[in-house]
């Protein structure tokens, strides 16, 4: 099942889960990554599991004023309490994050500015590549292992003793 914290909403409640149960972990991740605490917070697992269900975290821009607005939209597409409205694959993710770090991405108003435009690339491209490494991580953690498989030993021909 995982750690209680990243729980997808499907998960919380025992209905099965699905690839779009681990985009939403990996959307609480990401959001742990970028705002630097975690999305569902409790002092219980009970009221973990009651955030999970019923709240919407705090805004990252909120938290970290320098994140690109870009990115609180691929966390919050992440972390839909309704699959059927999460990303929909990790590919979706990967896409979005691309286009955060592209120059086209940059034309957007409102944002904040860093005091260099290298310090903002700069920043743009760790968040990338800490969002792609941890989803690389997520998947190799936290994939199942293949089942165990009996094995006989059989003794040479000839031998009767064992």
């Amino acid at each position: 099942m995982g750690t209680f914290q990243y729980m997808s909403p499907e998960q919380v409640e025992g209905k099965d889960a699905d690839t779009r149960s681990d985009i939403f972990s990996f959307g609480a991740v990401l959001y742990e990554m970028a705002a630097g605490k975690r999305a569902f917070e409790g002092k219980s697992q009970l009221s973990v599991a009651s955030a999970i269900l019923e709240r919407e975290p705090e805004s990252i821009s909120v938290l970290q004023p320098m994140a690109p607005p870009a990115l609180q939209h691929v966390v919050q597409g992440a972390l839909m309490k309704d699959p059927d409205s999460r990303w929909q694959s990790a590919a979706d993710i990967a896409h979005q994050l691309r286009w955060i770090s592209s120059p086209e991405s940059s034309s957007s108003a409102a944002r904040p500015s860093l005091p260099h435009p290298r310090l903002r690339e700069r920043v743009l491209w760790a968040t990338v590549l800490a969002a792609l490494v941890g989803l690389l991580l997520w998947f190799a953690v936290f994939t199942p292992p293949a089942p165990a498989r009996a094995a006989r030993v059989r003794a040479p021909a000839g031998r009767h003793d064992v």
